[in-house]
């Protein structure tokens, strides 16, 4: 049920995109207040049931004692400790249970990691609710609790701690809902000296999901069409006509193409095809024809790849482009998303043509897929970057 209200208002946010950034902070405070209204329920019921034992115990006791509540965070992973001291100071005021609550510790324990350094936080922080009551014991508590916290560490350190019990880091939150991706990206851990450039490697996607980048298919001129037509008179894709041919192309367009697997002609010449089929005229079929032009697509791909450059490292303004934007989200490349344009520089014929905008790619396949789209609008250049979202 969570999951659902934190999916609509961060999807009212970010309507077309596949993958949804779950931050905060990005939200107006209309939304910000449903935000944590959402995530407010559980603690909510403890904060009630709390509130009426504080008051049940204080009767008993003449003059009253102050009415401290501690709320500590074991396992509410969505909420951060910022988060999660917000969340409870709300709930006690929402009631207004000042009557019943004079004071509200928030604690929790939160571990980072990045594969190599960890870092612990043991938050404690003592909130007055009601200011004619002081706290006299506040400090021997807060005592308390950072010799837990010690001693804790001591065992995890040791390794005394059960492996099933061990604490694990902080990390992305995510969960799917009619198709759509919801990431909270875990919070950026300090810089590291172990790892290059200060930061661990993000979590590579492993699994192949999807094979294909492109499907090709043979583009002739009219002189080539001609010389296979000869070499191939029975051949029925080649139609009757070089104009029947052209319409069988376009045909095969509207059929085929689709944005993230893009129909792409290869212009294909006979002499070429002829050194490469290795085999007798009488022999030869349309499917051979097929192949010839997935090899060039092949070789071509392979070149335009070695020239894409990084947007920081391009000096010269190149008169047209594809230009791929990969935004990052949290720790996994399978959260990424990605966008590709057609950009021109020519003067007066300047533009920005979106060819895919924010579908959840990483950089491994949308690089690929910006090169399929390089061959189909004979564009040699690739320009790229990556943003953190």
């Amino acid at each position: 049920t969570r999951q659902k209200k934190i999916a609509e208002i961060f999807r009212q946010q970010q309507p077309n995109s596949s993958v949804v950034v779950i931050r905060p902070g990005s939200l107006d405070k209309v939304n910000q207040q449903l935000y944590y209204n959402a995530l407010a329920r559980p603690v909510e019921s403890h904060v009630r049931k709390a509130a009426e034992q504080l008051e049940t115990t204080a009767l008993r006791f003449n003059p009253q004692p102050v009415r401290v509540l501690v709320i500590l965070n074991t396992g509410y992973t969505a909420l951060l400790p910022d988060e999660f001291k917000e969340i409870c100071v709300r709930c006690v005021h929402k009631e207004n249970y000042n009557d019943r609550i004079d004071w509200l510790v928030c604690g929790g324990i939160y571990f980072m990691s990045n594969g190599y350094d960890n870092w612990t936080i043991s938050n404690f922080e003592e909130i007055p609710i009601n200011l004619s009551r002081g706290f006299s014991s506040g400090e021997k508590l807060r005592d308390a609790w950072h010799g837990f916290v010690s001693r804790m560490l001591k065992q995890i350190c040791s390794e005394l701690v059960p492996e099933h019990k061990a604490k694990v880091p902080i990390v992305d939150l995510a969960f799917e809902i009619d198709g759509v991706r919801y990431i909270k990206p875990s919070p950026k851990t300090p810089k590291s000296g172990f790892w290059p450039g200060g930061y661990a490697p993000r979590k590579k996607v492993e699994e192949v999901v999807h094979n294909f980048v492109a499907i090709t298919f043979p583009a002739l001129s009219e002189e080539n069409w001609k010389f296979f037509k000869k070499a191939m008179p029975a051949e029925p894709h080649l139609q009757s006509s070089y104009k029947g041919w052209l319409g069988f192309l376009q045909q095969e367009h509207e059929n085929l193409n689709n944005p993230l697997e893009p129909f792409v002609p290869v212009s294909v010449q006979f002499d070429k095809f002829a050194e490469w089929v290795q085999k007798p005229i009488c022999e030869w079929v349309f499917s051979d024809i097929c192949r010839f032009s997935n090899e060039v697509f092949h070789r071509r791909g392979l070149e335009i790849l070695q020239r894409a450059k990084e947007k920081e490292q391009t000096i010269v303004i190149t008169p047209e482009s594809i230009q791929l934007v990969v935004g990052q989200i949290g720790q996994d490349e399978a959260n990424d998303l990605s966008s590709i344009y057609y950009v021109s520089e020519v003067p007066g014929f300047e533009r920005k043509e979106a060819i895919i905008e924010n579908e959840n790619l990483h950089f491994d396949q949308s690089i690929s897929l910006a090169t399929a789209y390089a061959i189909k609008r004979n564009v040699d250049i690739i320009i790229h970057s990556k943003r953190r979202l």
